[in-house]
């Protein structure tokens, strides 16, 4: 595809993600119902007023979570969700995410079709002017709960975890990134009356995950030492991740997937997850059914198999028992579930294989490298190569990665 990868478009703003480009996006819906939110980067308005301008049946519902926007679509019986968001990325990037009225993320040929519209329309088009000025302004604005009263989703979420009401064993770290997240996450532990506190919500346009969040836990785990039983949760700046943090250090996450799987006989997870924690599932029974790497692979494969738990070891962690999509609230929320029915059950000892993760700058396509526990791919969303492999075959999978640059 020319502009949309399996989670929609990103790229950095007003060079990949152009206005023009995103125009032209916004014209695909220009006859449709349309809702559509954002994350804190100071891109995201402009954009959103280039979707306003296009669109004639378009409701704004402001800063929201990627997963709210899931919701929000399906509660709103919109034909089709819009979060304008690079997730984990800095504020140099912007992106569109799309889900259809169900609240599903798109098919693959449905993005295909739109991928082929848009290069039809540009080669239909000359340049263009948007007749709207991006300023580098910055900005407070912070992402709390201030309408009045508890948004449905936020009702949605206090409904499917009232049982853990009260439930102060724990302290909670709740590490917004400076993100969307913050002000479902206080709005939901308030109303089920959870100790929590959180850190990093003072965005301003340029400071979404800049050191912080989900990429840079190391904010919660200091914070973690000042309180007392304290578990902490870091979201990205779309809040669909959460990595979490415990007795100081960060928790290994395919670690977490394995625990949150429970008693399944069957779960998703993608082709990095670990081989020895996979091993540990296998012991007790638990199948790993294992996709591309990209939440929203996890989530067809969930959906086209009927399985209700999916996860990806980049803090992706979807359940559908609570909603279609994955998202760091929920995942916070379960694991709080989990340790009210077993306070210890995160001191399990689950074997690893020792992995390493490398990335090298490449901006050039090449085949995938799937063999002998070596996995090598290019990111979707950024112009680099993804290597991970043992740790004993570390130097192997480097030489590999430069080969296939080279060729």
């Amino acid at each position: 595809m020319e502009y949309f990868c399996r989670d929609g478009i990103r790229g950095v703003f007003g060079r990949k993600l152009t206005p023009r480009l995103c125009r032209a996006v916004a014209r695909l819906f220009k006859d449709k119902k349309v809702v559509i939110g954002r994350d804190t980067r100071a891109s995201g308005e402009f954009i959103v007023d280039i979707f306003k301008q296009e669109i004639k049946n378009i409701k704004d519902f402001g800063l929201v979570s990627t997963c709210e926007m899931s919701f929000i679509a399906a509660d709103n019986n919109a034909d089709f969700g819009i979060m304008i968001t690079a997730s984990h990325n800095d504020y140099r990037y912007n992106g569109i995410k799309i889900f259809d009225g169900n609240g599903d993320k798109l098919e693959p040929n449905a993005i295909q079709e739109l991928d082929d519209e848009i290069v039809k329309s540009f080669n239909r088009q000359g340049a263009e002017k948007t007749g709207l000025t991006f300023q580098d302004e910055k900005r407070s604005e912070s992402a709390e709960n201030t309408k009045g009263g508890l948004t449905n989703w936020q009702k949605h979420l206090a409904s499917k975890f009232e049982h853990l009401r009260g439930f102060d064993d724990f302290f909670v770290i709740l590490d917004c990134a400076n993100g969307s997240g913050a002000g479902s996450a206080a709005a939901v532990f308030d109303a089920l009356k959870l100790p929590y506190k959180i850190i990093n919500n003072s965005p301003n346009g340029f400071n979404i995950n800049d050191k912080c969040g989900a990429v840079y836990p190391s904010g919660a785990v200091k914070e973690l030492k000042k309180h007392k039983n304290a578990i902490g949760f870091s979201f990205d700046g779309d809040a669909d991740r959460c990595v979490m943090c415990y007795k100081g250090k960060v928790f290994h996450q395919d670690k977490l997937i394995a625990l949150l799987a429970g008693n399944r006989k069957k779960i998703v997870a993608t082709i990095v997850f670990n081989v020895g924690v996979e091993n540990w599932l296998n012991e007790r029974g638990c199948e790993i059914i294992r996709t591309e790497v990209g939440d929203g692979f996890v989530a067809g494969k969930m959906k086209e198999l009927g399985l209700d738990f999916g996860a990806e070891s980049s803090g992706h962690t979807t359940f559908f028992d609570v909603w279609k999509s994955n998202d760091g609230l929920i995942t916070a929320l379960k694991v709080l579930t989990m340790l009210k029915e077993n306070p210890n059950i995160l001191d399990t000892k689950i074997p690893l294989m020792p992995m390493v993760h490398r990335d090298i700058v490449c901006d050039k396509d090449f085949p995938k490298y799937v063999k002998d526990g070596i996995i090598i791919r290019k990111s979707e969303t950024e112009n680099v190569m993804r290597i991970d492999a043992p740790k004993n075959k570390i130097k192997t999978a480097i030489s590999l990665a430069e080969n296939l640059i080279k060729n």
